[in-house]
């Protein structure tokens, strides 16, 4: 029996293109899913290419139904439900590495297809960053390439080039419609990214609780924290960054939590200095803040500033969020009212009269706060403290005693809580304020990256003739933490500092780093473009936009027809070069012909309406002698471009210069 177009072997050419377009999508999956997920799918992969050798497929209907019940069974045992996003995803990759292991027929290659897209669909879904789109693009353009190299046949022209060049212009085509599709299209709120139930949920970031061990965990991770932009070009500098997350009020010691129960922060401000507007982009951290720098004057949409001026949520932050705020650096409360005063003068009795005994004999000098300030740096300052970020554990009642006292080893939580401690000893309202210190500035993109390493924690109190003012007794144990501005650059020269003491860095090895360095800032950028210009293209965006085209204020009536009018005329145009391109490649020369034959037929040689190209020129040779050279080279040139496959580009050419010099012939030769 003949076979079909429908069962048809798969070429190998289209199933290696195949195969590299669900390689593409790989990558997705090893940051969503269990390991194990897509190492079935590669595995599937290899053993096709295998099987296609030894000419063997999944054949039998029962070995078929046992791997995808333990497929069924692993997904259920990992996720603890087949339901939800990365189960439900991890059940279509599983069926697809069985439908590749089956696959033999050109209609199983047309479902394999399908299945690719409903991947790639999936792939995004899970992740909407800017690593994950570019591998759901690949794939996708190596999809349709597949196709186009299936049905293209086994004769095809170069291996790579035609069917990916193909499968480009077929993109190329819709781009148009695509962009203006996506300005236009009528959207909700949320934009492009997408946070489904069952997914992922990031959760890094600070907890409200301060107790040792809470910052320094955070500081030794590099993820990102939040970018920060300065839409009016006045950028503080790099030790001044100081960016604010939560207040704590409530505790004593290396203990310390979010005071409740004060209401908002007071209205009257008196800023100092420049106000600084910044644009953040938050990464989803968990917490019910928002951070900026130091100190904001009002709060954005959907946050509220809490006392201590930093800017609280009611939810917390499980998405990207993206917020302007404007600061001012030394903005305080006119006043501090005697139940906050009280408040922030509270201890614990687990504190033991040591620490009264020592905050108190500064008091006792000199009744001057800022005395007492002065002095309590120069008690860390030369007292023997060291900076680590591993000091060890401190635990129990006698935690404070020990790390004051005897040890005196600790990351900046232990020295901002037991300064703040020591104020409020010593009669001085204090609290502790957790958030970032520095951050890297990127100037591909003219913002600053601030990451989780940047995690700092420092004390403030209250000075009555100026208001809260920041300590950070952090400055004088390890001032270059603030020079350096994270503990990754702190551990990084240090590193440095070790080598040129031995043998110095070469200039090639420095520039390499430097290179890697500004690729990393690069691709950060091109990420972080992706998330605002694409991802948080919302209704707010999109009305942006519209004001700029001046078309703000049209009905909804009118804005549809207006989009309808441009695609309309988008698919006229496309449709207009497509009938264009798809002209016969006969009519030039057909008329170039014609135009020949006129003259032969001036010359005595007029063409019959039943006589072929070969013997009309037989015929007009041997009437016109004098021009039988021409009249050959004309007809074997024509022969040869109207119905050669593949004829000589050079020929046209030749063709057109040799009817021109024959139209040119006088009649009277």
């Amino acid at each position: 029996m003949k076979r079909t177009r429908d069962n048809t072997v798969i070429p190998r050419r289209p199933l290696l293109w195949l195969a590299a377009a669900l390689l593409c999508l790989v990558p997705p999956m090893l940051g969503s899913l269990a390991i194990w997920v897509p190492l079935v799918f590669l595995t599937a992969l290899l053993a096709k290419f295998w099987m296609d050798k030894k000419d063997r497929r999944l054949r039998s209907a029962l070995w078929k139904t046992v791997l995808a019940l333990l497929g069924l069974g692993a997904t259920i045992a990992t996720y603890g439900s087949p339901t939800g996003v990365e189960p439900g995803v991890s059940l279509v990759v599983l069926l697809a590495s069985l439908k590749i292991l089956e696959a033999h027929t050109a209609r199983d290659f047309h479902v394999l297809v399908m299945v690719g897209w409903v991947l790639c669909l999936g792939g995004f879904i899970m992740s909407q960053e800017f690593t994950v789109a570019l591998c759901v693009l690949a794939a996708f353009v190596l999809l349709v390439t597949a196709l186009v190299q299936f049905h293209r046949g086994r004769a095809s022209g170069k291996v790579v080039g035609p069917p990916l060049s193909t499968a480009g212009k077929i993109l190329a085509q819709a781009l148009p419609l695509v962009i203006i599709l996506f300005l236009l299209f009528p959207r909700g709120t949320g934009g492009f990214r997408l946070q489904l139930p069952g997914g992922p949920a990031d959760s890094t970031g600070f907890s409200g609780k301060l107790s040792p061990g809470t910052v320094a965990s955070i500081a030794t991770s590099e993820e990102l924290a939040f970018r920060a932009e300065f839409p009016d070009g006045n950028m503080p500098r790099r030790s001044a960054l100081y960016w604010r997350g939560a207040v704590l009020s409530n505790g004593g010691g290396l203990q310390w939590e979010a005071g409740l129960g004060l209401g908002r922060a007071q209205a009257g401000v008196r800023p100092a200095g420049d106000s600084i507007r910044q644009r953040i982009t938050l990464e989803p951290h968990g917490g019910r803040w928002l951070f900026a720098l130091d100190r904001p004057l009002a709060a954005p949409a959907g946050a509220t500033l809490a006392p201590g001026r930093y800017l609280h949520t009611p939810r917390p932050n499980t998405r990207m969020r993206r917020y302007e705020v404007v600061s001012a650096p030394h903005a305080t409360e006119d006043e501090l009212r005697p139940r906050q005063r009280a408040a922030l003068l509270l201890l614990p009795a687990s504190i033991s009269p040591e620490v009264h005994q020592l905050a108190q004999s500064w008091a006792t000098q000199n009744s001057d706060p800022r005395a007492v300030v002065k002095a309590a740096l120069e008690f860390f300052r030369t007292q023997g403290f060291v900076y680590s970020i591993s000091p060890g554990q401190y635990e129990g009642a006698a935690a404070l005693d020990d790390f004051l006292f005897r040890r005196k080893v600790g990351f900046c939580e232990h020295y901002a809580g037991t300064f703040a401690t020591l104020m409020r000893a010593a009669g001085i309202p204090s609290r502790v304020v957790v958030g970032y210190l520095g951050g890297e500035f990127n100037q591909f993109g003219n913002y600053i990256l601030v990451r989780q390493s940047e995690a700092h924690a420092w004390c403030e109190v209250w000075i009555p003739e100026t208001g809260w003012e920041r300590v950070d007794p952090t400055s004088v144990v390890a001032p270059e933490r603030l020079s350096l501005g994270s503990l990754r650059e702190m551990l990084a020269a240090a590193r440095q500092t070790a080598a040129e003491g031995g043998e110095s860095a070469t200039r090639r090895t420095r520039n390499a780093l430097r290179f890697f360095d500004n690729a990393r800032l690069a691709w950060d950028t091109l990420s972080f473009a992706w998330d605002t210009r694409v991802l948080s293209f919302d209704l707010d965006a999109q009305r942006e936009f519209f004001t700029h085209l001046r078309i703000g204020g049209w009905s909804g009536g009118s804005y549809l027809l207006w989009i309808a009018a441009i695609a309309a005329s988008l698919l006229a145009v496309y449709a207009t070069l497509s009938r264009w391109r798809a002209r016969p490649r006969q009519d030039s020369l057909r008329a170039l012909y014609d135009q020949f034959c006129l003259k032969a037929g001036r010359l005595g040689a007029s063409r019959l309406a039943s006589e072929g190209p070969a013997n009309y020129a037989k015929r007009a040779m041997d009437l016109i002698p004098h021009q039988a050279d021409r009249i050959r080279r004309i007809t074997e040139n024509y022969i040869a471009l109207r119905y050669s496959p593949k004829p000589a580009a050079a020929r046209l050419g030749t063709f057109a210069a040799d009817v021109r010099a024959f139209a040119k012939v006088s009649t009277r030769e």
